[in-house]
């Protein structure tokens, strides 16, 4: 569960388009970010599992500020507090990049990541790639690295709901050791301030009988 837990601080920080275009969620698909940021002075509020919790703050345009911790119902949800930057550097109507950095001080654990998001029609395709971080020392800083990529795609099914599909790469990362990676489906239900995904994610070889493990956000959008 905690391996699970670091992919999800992968995605914790990110929001997205300009004011005029974004709605709640745009930020990120289930778990992986977008290029997108939302509007200066707006928030989002997240609950991944019941368990996970996460808050976002747009400084600007184009620049979001956000914590990402463990539901404090144990002494040890201080290990998971994370704090995180996300950078849009170019926005057009088809494209949009950004930047993304996440620190976790307990565990000595540091993301860095790029993301790519492209609009067509009605859905759009997304391109992460991190750089992982786990060190106790300079040495272990040095040489301790690893690489997790992710791709996802949203279709969007009407003005307020949407599929959606991500896959990650690495499962060395993921402590899977007969898999080939980690894929999640699932779907968004959005309003104007609230949005609810719900899905599941397993290992792409696991061999029993078991489709999957349930997944479950819930996010508030302040404007």
């Amino acid at each position: 569960m905690k391996k699970i837990s670091i992919l999800l601080f992968v995605s914790i920080f990110s929001q997205v388009i300009y004011s005029q275009e974004y709605k709640v969620g745009d930020n990120e698909l289930l778990a992986m970010p977008t290029a997108y940021t939302m509007p200066a002075g707006n928030a989002y509020f997240t609950d991944y599992e019941l368990i996970l919790l996460n808050y976002s703050y747009a400084i600007s345009d184009r620049t979001h500020l956000g914590i990402f911790t463990l539901f404090p119902f144990t002494t040890d949800f201080i290990e998971t507090f994370s704090i995180g930057v996300k950078q849009n550097y170019y926005q057009d109507e088809a494209f949009a990049l950004a930047a993304t950095l996440t620190f976790t001080p307990k565990n000595s654990f540091l993301t860095l990541g790029n993301v790519l998001s492209y609009k067509f029609n009605k859905a759009s395709f997304h391109l992460n790639i991190n750089y992982l971080k786990s060190y106790s020392s300079l040495e272990d800083f040095v040489e301790n690295d690893k690489f997790l990529v992710g791709i996802g795609t949203k279709i969007n099914t009407s003005e307020r709901t949407a599929f959606l599909i991500e896959y990650y790469s690495s499962s060395e990362i993921l402590s899977f050791e007969e898999t080939s990676g980690l894929i999640n489906l699932g779907m968004r239900i959005s309003s104007e301030y609230f949005s609810t995904d719900i899905g599941f994610f397993r290992p792409i070889q696991m061999e029993d009988d078991l489709i999957g493990f349930p997944f479950l956000k819930f996010s508030y959008y302040f404007h």
